[in-house]
């Protein structure tokens, strides 16, 4: 269950029972109200990253936790009664919410994500349905093994990103590849979805690896365009990678409809 928070972020809700555990609520307010409007109790909180709009609500939820409860950070944000998550750890929050322990360095050097036992992925902001993440504290060689190690995972995992980029990124990939079918039979599906205010959200990771740019770096059609537009012969990934990325940073795209749900509304 997704709620909507700022301007384009999403905070997912991880229900079991009467019970809730939050991913990433960049505000509180969104959250409180739809705790109060489903009568549960919050038993958790898991961050991916220390950036503010994933966590500026965390405080004004803390207070909320039922007993046992507990706020899992990555160490680059700290709160009063927080537990740091590591890589390879299954959390257990009261209730029964299970989240599995992945590290994901490349948006920051403390990212993670998390994943439920039975196929859900919340990957932050290292993963967006057809894109990913800016490379503020890490590196290329860095994003590109995190983006890897996503790829791994069972195709039928459902990817829920921590924003609403699809259109954006969407139009960025259709920059690359205009004739890719695909891509365009996805806009009309996308395009639809925004204009009704509706999130393009979760994924299946089995159609992110066959059309997302970010995790297609072996594929012939997306060297070509590299090879093409940058002059290079990039037989290196991370080479491909960086290129891919500095393009994105740079792109503008032209987006039809709203690119989140109402500001606050639960979908």
């Amino acid at each position: 269950m997704a709620v909507a928070a700022l301007r384009d972020n999403y905070v997912w809700m991880l229900r079991r029972g009467e019970t809730a555990v939050a991913v990433d609520p960049g505000e509180d307010a969104p959250v409180r109200h739809w705790l109060e409007r489903h009568a549960l109790r919050l038993t958790g909180i898991a961050v991916t990253h220390h950036h503010a709009d994933h966590t500026g609500g965390v405080d004004g939820l803390a207070p909320l936790l039922a007993p046992g409860g507990f706020v899992a950070t990555s160490g680059g944000a700290r709160f009063a009664g927080d537990r740091l998550a590591r890589a390879g750890e299954t959390l257990r929050f009261p209730g029964g919410v299970s989240l599995e322990v992945l590290a994901v360095p490349g948006h920051t050097r403390d990212h993670l994500a998390y994943r439920t036992d039975d196929g859900h992925l919340f990957p932050g902001d290292t993963l967006f349905r057809l894109g990913c993440g800016r490379l503020f504290e890490g590196t290329p060689a860095e994003m590109v093994e995190s983006l890897a190690r996503l790829r791994a995972l069972d195709p039928g995992t459902a990817v829920h990103p921590a924003h609403e980029y699809t259109a954006a990124n969407l139009a960025f990939a259709l920059d690359l590849e205009p004739m890719n079918d695909a891509l365009l039979r996805l806009r009309e599906e996308v395009l639809a979805l925004c204009r009704r205010g509706l999130p393009t959200l979760p994924v299946p990771l089995g159609e992110e690896r066959a059309l997302n740019p970010f995790l297609r770096l072996e594929d012939p059609a997306i060297r070509r365009v590299v090879r093409a537009r940058a002059g290079l012969e990039m037989p290196d990934p991370v080479a491909i990678f960086a290129t891919l990325r500095s393009w994105k940073d740079r792109f503008v795209a032209q987006v039809e409809g709203p690119r989140a749900p109402p500001r606050g509304g639960p979908t």
